[in-house]
């Protein structure tokens, strides 16, 4: 389960391969499931 507020952008960032600094320590872990598992984590910001 990946948990962010409405419009995460450090979640988007996660998805989308930003770089965005020391916060990618953070977000490894969603990285990492993303990258897992693309096709699930992805849909978080796909309009429904």
């Amino acid at each position: 389960m990946i948990v962010g507020h409405y419009g995460c952008g450090g979640v988007r960032a996660a998805i989308t391969g930003i770089e965005c600094g020391i916060v990618d320590y953070w977000l490894h872990s969603v990285r990492e499931l993303d990258s897992r598992h693309p096709q699930d984590a992805g849909s978080a910001f796909m309009p429904s």
